[in-house]
């Protein structure tokens, strides 16, 4: 090897190490701001918990996160996240959900909040507060979406918000049956009562615009069903997430439980009495009894 390739080489090398370097001086700065904008959400949030610590208990946590494969790496990038999200937060602080965009400077930045319609205004804050403080765990990705028990956030580089459905990103989780819905006779029964269930939760919220709680009475157990449609979507285009989401959610029987993270929905199902029937939802609340 000659003297000149060895040193062609090390040039080489030397330039992709400060490339490196760069870059990765570039992904520190972001989440450092990013994180300190965290930080003092996230005080608030401590504060609020203090403050009122049965608020919201189950309705906060985390159900589900993805973060998108594609990276960008951009001083614009952080800043226009941030700008989004406090424009969310505003929002969720006065209605309960919010939609928002900055397009300049480049990379453009879509962001949606959506808390489900049983949640009180403070209940709904806090779970926006705990989805904002989580989602940096998915930087440097250009997109991300995290679901709550009681809310959704997602932030994306393109306009989103009339999607119903991603075939790459839906899933279903379900849980695990309890022992009496191992038996053969009760199992088929649970079927039925999730299927009714099910439906008649998708049609009260199509009914109701986009949320609707629903209880199906069993003899044995009965079954507790809520579906939550973004209210960026049109009533068609809710329909289609919810439906999608119910024929996969109802394959989860004889699990006692089981969410759908859709695009555009969430659906869930459990034995457990799980949501709240507050003076806000009452209309939107129905009984279904058993034949």
């Amino acid at each position: 090897m000659s003297p000149l390739f060895s040193i062609f080489q090390s040039i080489i090398h030397q330039n992709r190490e400060e490339q490196r370097q760069t870059e990765q001086a570039h992904l520190n700065s972001m989440q450092l701001s990013f994180t300190f904008s965290q930080n003092l959400i996230g005080l608030f949030v401590i504060f609020i918990l203090i403050l009122f610590p049965f608020s919201s208990a189950d309705r906060k946590s985390e159900t589900g996160l993805i973060c998108g494969s594609s990276k960008h790496i951009d001083n614009s990038y952080v800043p226009n996240i941030v700008k989004v999200m406090d424009s969310l937060q505003k929002q969720v602080g006065s209605r309960n959900w919010g939609c928002g965009f900055i397009t300049s400077p480049l990379l453009q930045i879509y962001g949606l909040a959506q808390c489900h319609d049983d949640l009180s205004r403070l209940d709904c804050k806090i779970c926006f507060f705990q989805g904002r403080v989580k989602l940096p765990r998915c930087l440097p990705a250009t997109s991300a979406r995290i679901y709550l028990n009681g809310c959704f956030i997602r932030y994306d580089n393109y306009n989103f918000f009339h999607e119903a459905i991603d075939p790459m990103n839906d899933a279903v989780v379900c849980g695990e049956p309890t022992n009496a819905l191992t038996d053969r006779f009760l199992h088929m029964e649970f079927k039925q009562r999730l299927a009714a269930a099910i439906q008649n939760v998708t049609a009260m919220a199509l009914g109701n615009g986009t949320f609707a709680a629903a209880e199906a009475k069993g003899r044995v157990f009965s079954v507790y069903a809520l579906a939550q449609c973004w209210n960026t979507l049109e009533k068609d285009e809710c329909r289609k997430c919810l439906v999608k989401a119910g024929s996969k959610l109802s394959q989860c029987a004889p699990g006692s439980g089981g969410s759908a993270f859709f695009a555009g929905c969430y659906m869930k199902y459990s034995t457990q009495h799980f949501f709240k029937k507050s003076v806000e939802s009452k209309a939107r609340y129905g009984k279904i009894n058993s034949p």
